[in-house]
């Protein structure tokens, strides 16, 4: 998702920008990712991670939590209903935030 220039010469923040369209797509959004337990982690690989800029950050009888950063990427979403088992609730983060849960996890693999 992109981030206007039209919106940061209006004074309209990314986070403002990011939450309104997360609001509007219906998910939730974050400011930060909960750090994950390591038995979400384990639901993705790091190449999924890496390739859908997302972090299973909670699982529990069936249910799957997951931080995506854009709330329009639909293929993401639909990559991601066949790798984790049961019900998901999406949230959205800013990118930034996905780089530093990204650049935590992978720390912590290796």
């Amino acid at each position: 998702m992109e981030y206007p220039e039209h919106l940061q010469s209006a004074g309209i923040s990314k986070r403002a920008h990011w939450k309104a369209v997360s609001l509007s797509e219906g998910f939730p959004f974050l400011d930060e990712i909960p750090h994950p337990t390591p038995s979400a982690v384990a639901k993705l690989s790091e190449e999924n991670m890496k390739r859908y800029r997302s972090i299973v950050f909670s699982v529990s009888s069936g249910s799957a939590k997951i931080a995506v950063d854009d709330p329009l990427d639909y293929d993401t979403k639909d990559a991601l209903t066949h790798l984790v088992d049961g019900t998901i609730t999406f949230y959205t983060v800013l990118p930034e935030a996905i780089d530093k849960a990204l650049s935590e996890q992978l720390k912590e693999r290796s």
